[in-house]
């Protein structure tokens, strides 16, 4: 998959946790795509007929931040290797600069996915080992923000 259209999945789904409010549920469409699940009469019947469990929202998540992590790492390697280090070239070579833009917006939807990720929490309160789990995958996005930014400093 070409790595433009990796970045652009990673910061729609991004995007649309950050839209959540309190109430919502997410799931994943046919594309692989996060969608929002506002509340409604029959979310929970809509839910069960469709497998759409909490354990569902809490790996889609886990995967999400985990590939993030995991792709910025191989590209900050890859630019690593063609500019022998990013620090010095960073202002003159394309690939490093179009790195930091992409860290540079990945970090400011991580930041925006964290509060929707809070309002999950919410939701969920009655279940403290599901709220405890997406308290780890805030955790995990502050760590990922503070790691891309030593990156490009």
């Amino acid at each position: 998959m070409d790595k433009e259209i990796i970045l652009y999945n990673f910061n729609v789904n991004l995007e649309t946790i950050a839209r959540i409010k309190n109430g919502h549920k997410i799931y994943i469409d046919s594309n692989q795509m996060i969608q929002l699940d506002e509340p409604y009469m029959f979310q929970g019947l809509w839910r069960y007929c469709y497998s759409i469990s909490r354990k569902d929202a809490l790996y889609v998540l886990t995967k999400l931040f985990n590939d993030i992590e995991i792709y910025i790492n191989a590209l900050y390697l890859n630019v690593n290797l063609i500019n022998k280090d990013i620090r010095i070239s960073r202002s003159t070579s394309k690939d490093a600069i179009l790195f930091i833009s992409n860290i540079q917006k990945l970090n400011t939807n991580i930041q925006n996915a964290n509060q929707g990720i809070k309002y999950l929490q919410e939701t969920y309160k009655e279940d403290k080992e599901t709220e405890n789990k997406l308290q780890r995958i805030i955790d995990k996005g502050n760590s990922l923000i503070t790691s891309f930014q030593t990156m490009i400093q």
